[in-house]
């Protein structure tokens, strides 16, 4: 990321070419022998691809991503029905999380209004405390199925993939959603998104929290107040609009 320890591990390798942000935080810039300028208020997609065009490679602005057919296999086998959902309810930072009650009432009317025939839970494996409503939505209902911490990255990819609709806090699916090029619904607390959401997918966002000029995701009440001001209503119509 640019940072301290990035710069660290950059000096301890000896490589003749390490290149850096002239600007990188933590004093990250020391480990770096070619220090490129690179504006701040650029998203970060575009800042790498500049980082890479000061070290004199021409930049390709393509951030499609691809899966194994071993991984879409996987993927079938989990989600077999044509036509399903992805939720990603949960996040590292308790700032980046929609209530997970309103996730749980969102399942319910995606599979009450809507031909979405299952929905997939994802998550990491220390993340299943994040999702308690969902997975006994889960044990209720066999059109919900539980992935919390059981699928690896190539599977989890194929399975965003396939899907019809994705509705993740700010977390990896959202980007593997833009990689794949898949309706998605993004949920947005007080982050920059214009810098670190979903690379040119500004739309998808949904946030309640207009007034951003840095990131307080980090900041545990900051963010749940910001979270907790998405409605389930807004979220819900934003579903039915990609579905349509």
């Amino acid at each position: 990321q640019g940072l301290g320890r990035s710069g660290v591990f950059a000096w301890l390798t000896r490589a003749p070419r390490r290149v850096g942000f002239s600007n990188a935080r933590e004093l990250g810039w020391i480990g770096s022998n070619e220090r490129i300028d690179v504006p701040e208020n650029l998203h970060t997609v575009d800042r790498m691809l500049a980082l890479i065009a000061g070290a004199g490679v021409p930049p390709v602005r393509d951030v499609r991503l691809f899966t194994t057919e071993a991984d879409r296999g996987a993927a079938h086998k989990l989600m077999q029905a044509s036509r399903c959902a992805v939720i990603a309810p949960t996040s590292r930072w308790p700032g980046k999380r929609w209530p997970i009650e309103r996730f749980t009432a969102l399942a319910h009317e995606l599979l009450a209004l809507t031909s979405i025939e299952s929905i997939a839970i994802v998550g990491g494996p220390d993340e299943r405390d994040q999702c308690g409503p969902l997975l006994e939505l889960a044990r209720a209902n066999g059109r919900v199925i539980d992935l919390v911490g059981r699928t690896p990255i190539g599977v989890l990819m194929a399975i965003i993939e396939r899907a019809a609709l994705i509705i993740a806090n700010d977390s990896a699916p959202v980007h593997m959603a833009v990689g794949f090029d898949r309706p998605l619904v993004a949920l947005f607390g007080p982050t920059r998104t214009d810098l670190v959401g979903p690379y040119r997918r500004e739309q998808d966002v949904i946030r309640a929290t207009t007034d951003i000029h840095r990131n307080l995701h980090k900041d545990a009440a900051i963010g749940a107040a910001a979270m907790g001001a998405i409605q389930t209503h807004t979220v819900i119509e934003a579903a039915l609009k990609r579905l349509t």
